[in-house]
């Protein structure tokens, strides 16, 4: 690739004022059905600097020598349930209460769509974006091969209708392992829950078959 890539902790968004609209773009369809015009104030507050995902240095940067080029979110599944919540209390925050209303049959359908479960060991990576300049060089594939090495075990949800995001998950080793999908206002909504485990070399193997008698 040619390119250094470094993955750091982001203290303060506000920084990057164009983590929104990256934010936004890890999954378009369910953020404008979900957010609708609120979408931008939404992300701001899931951002912000009291938010469990900057505060447990969850939100990484992917820099190029000194430059933003993208971002991930990654973070144990035991911490899920409480970032899942913070995100539905500022969903309700940051929305009028009619608009809130009319879109709680959509919640509960992608609540109940994003109900499977994961093994506790597994670590949850929540989005990952490349600034449009910058895909197609590799450097998406150096961020999971990175985040391979330091979790092993790696589970996600991907939308049905992303396709050249679920592309490149499966180029980059994911297996889909669930399908959930159902009908809102006369289309299908569905999303894929892919994950990845690191391979075990021959020595791991032999240890774990060792281990088993």
């Amino acid at each position: 690739m040619g390119m250094s890539v470094t993955l750091k902790a982001i203290s303060d968004s506000r920084r990057y004022p164009q983590l929104v609209e990256w934010y936004y773009k890890a999954n378009p369809i369910s953020h404008q059905l979900g957010y609708g015009r609120f979408a931008k104030r939404i992300i701001q507050a899931h951002l912000s600097r009291t938010s469990p995902l900057i505060m447990n240095h969850y939100l990484k940067g992917i820099f190029i020598k000194q430059s933003l080029v993208g971002f991930l979110i990654v973070y144990p599944i035991s911490d899920r349930f409480q970032i899942e919540q913070h995100s539905f209390n500022n969903l309700k925050a940051h929305m009028n209460r009619l608009s809130y209303f009319r879109r709680i049959r959509f919640y509960r359908k992608v609540a109940h769509i994003l109900n499977s479960e994961i093994n506790d060991d597994y670590y949850y990576l929540h989005s990952l974006v490349i600034d449009k300049s910058y895909r197609n060089q590799g450097i998406g594939s150096e961020v999971i091969d990175r985040l391979m090495k330091k979790y092993s075990r790696i589970a996600l949800y991907v939308n049905e209708k992303n396709y050249a995001a679920i592309q490149f998950y499966f180029k980059n080793g994911f297996k889909p392992v669930h399908h959930g999908q159902f009908r809102y206002k006369g289309d299908y909504y569905g999303e894929y829950l892919m994950c990845k485990e690191a391979s075990m070399k021959n020595e791991e193997k032999q240890l774990l078959k060792f281990l088993q008698y």
